[in-house]
């Protein structure tokens, strides 16, 4: 039997585990991972993190407690940078549809089972995402909850679209590990 994996004793709240090693934290940041079906949509660090779980929004800083949680449908908020830095933080902000998030050591990693980025799709695309919903929606073939998801759906996704024009779209850099 392995021996269990030891933190070191000084400032413990500034050691995070990504990939296999041991990296250090910049103080009031955590690393931030958003992986979908498609490959990684977000890899950063980042001062705060707002997602929708099952049973509502969660937010999460530096030094959250550990949690596992199951996601729900609405909009991600990634506030990059320090609250109080100059120039003002810059926020990416993401659909997510249903999922699995992880939050420890300084870690906020996000399994989603559908996300949409305006950073990485166009408006375009997302209208043309929104006709596709309101066509299997009108269909007929659809449960009641399976409909009312796919309205609530829709809505987010032009919030989305209102948002992403209102603001600049920034590229967020990969986190260097």
């Amino acid at each position: 039997m392995s021996a269990p994996l030891r933190m070191p004793l000084k400032r413990p709240e500034r050691w995070q585990v990504g990939k296999g090693k041991l990296i250090v934290a910049e103080p009031g940041t955590f690393q931030c991972i958003v992986i979908a079906p498609l490959g990684r949509l977000i890899d950063c660090k980042t001062a705060s993190v707002t997602f929708p779980a099952h049973d509502g929004q969660v937010g999460v800083w530096c030094n959250h407690m550990p949690m596992f949680c199951k996601l729900g449908l609405g909009i991600m908020e990634v506030k990059q940078g320090m609250p109080d830095q100059e120039p003002p933080v810059e926020s990416i902000f993401l659909l997510i549809d249903g999922g699995f998030a992880m939050v420890g050591l300084n870690l906020v990693r996000l399994v989603v089972y559908d996300a949409v980025s305006p950073k990485d799709t166009k408006v375009e695309k997302i209208e043309h995402i929104i006709e596709d919903i309101k066509k299997k929606t009108a269909s007929g073939t659809l449960t009641m909850q399976q409909c009312q998801h796919n309205t609530r759906k829709i809505s987010l996704l032009t919030q989305l679209i209102d948002m992403s024009k209102h603001t600049k779209d920034k590229h967020v850099e990969p986190a260097s590990v």
